[in-house]
């Protein structure tokens, strides 16, 4: 359990380093299908050891944030050799997506992306040479190919990985098969109310009080994998029986249901060739994803 609680502890601290590099960052807020999350696997009997407070001062009207508008955690002073009463701890093995997942490929360990160039690299170098700095921990990333395969020969024998960053319909499978902690139980070790994890996903994968896995600042992905949804408003101001989904938003009545029941209304073979395509009347434009959970 111990290695499982290293890797909660080293989450908050990478979060707080790497969201310095974006100083006054705002609380962000996705879901997806690819989007990866964190959590940890269930393997042994449960810690409940309290992680030393830090010394840093946050501020009166933000306890989770300094006089500069920095991140501040309970964390910061943690020494892991210490705590932990092992030196193997200061290796932080991450087990996230490979190249050959493409756009969905994880560059949030590693230096010299070929994807997002050297913004994310500055900020990845910056805040591995911190961690080392001062925890004395070497974050030693693993991009692997069948990463879900990996993770459960992980949740069978244990031992090889700190964290692990799959997709989130797979964390929900084996959440489901009680592999998972629940994140709320492991308290003042992880702080899941702290702003570098998404509340909003927090609340949204949530299940009966329990929260399994969550996603935040330790990733880029949950912005990569962002689903988008975007509409006609010339069409939708046309369709006088139409609500106003801005005002449906507002009232907290845009549903999926609803969204289907207002595309049914407008969408329209009107292209003159037989079957839908892109030349069509169409109230919506979306992903595959979103269009396979809507026409359901």
């Amino acid at each position: 359990m111990k290695k499982i609680i290293c890797a909660v502890l080293a989450f908050v601290m990478f979060a707080l380093c790497f969201a310095s590099c974006t100083k006054n960052a705002a609380p962000n807020a996705s879901e997806a299908e690819h989007s990866d999350a964190v959590s940890g696997t269930d393997n042994s009997e449960t810690d409940n050891s309290v992680a030393p407070e830090s010394t840093e001062e946050a501020s009166a009207a933000d306890p989770w944030r300094n006089a500069d508008g920095d991140y501040v955690s309970p964390n910061e002073k943690l020494n892991v050799v210490e705590f932990f009463g092992d030196e193997k701890f200061l290796e932080f093995h991450v087990l996230v997506k490979g190249d050959d997942h493409g756009t969905y490929q994880s560059d949030d360990f590693t230096t010299g992306s070929e994807l997002y160039g050297d913004t994310l690299d500055t900020a990845v170098s910056q805040r591995n040479t911190y961690i080392l700095d001062n925890y004395g921990v070497t974050i030693v990333p693993h991009k692997e190919k069948n990463i879900n395969v990996l993770v459960r020969e992980e949740i069978a024998s244990g031992g090889n990985y700190d964290l692990v960053m799959p997709n989130i319909p797979f964390l929900a499978t084996i959440a489901g098969e009680g592999a998972l902690y629940d994140l709320n139980t492991l308290g003042e070790l992880l702080h899941i109310d702290a702003p570098w994890y998404d509340q909003n996903a927090n609340e949204t994968f949530s299940m009966n009080h329990q929260l399994f896995y969550t996603t935040g600042d330790i990733t880029i992905l949950n912005k990569v994998c962002t689903i988008g949804v975007v509409f006609g408003e010339e069409l939708l101001a046309k369709n006088t029986d139409l609500e106003d989904p801005y005002q449906l938003v507002r009232e907290h009545r845009w549903t999926y249901d609803k969204m289907k029941e207002m595309s049914r209304l407008v969408t329209a073979d009107t292209d003159g060739v037989s079957g839908m395509t892109c030349d069509d009347t169409s109230l919506l434009t979306a992903t595959s994803s979103i269009c396979t959970a809507v026409s359901g």
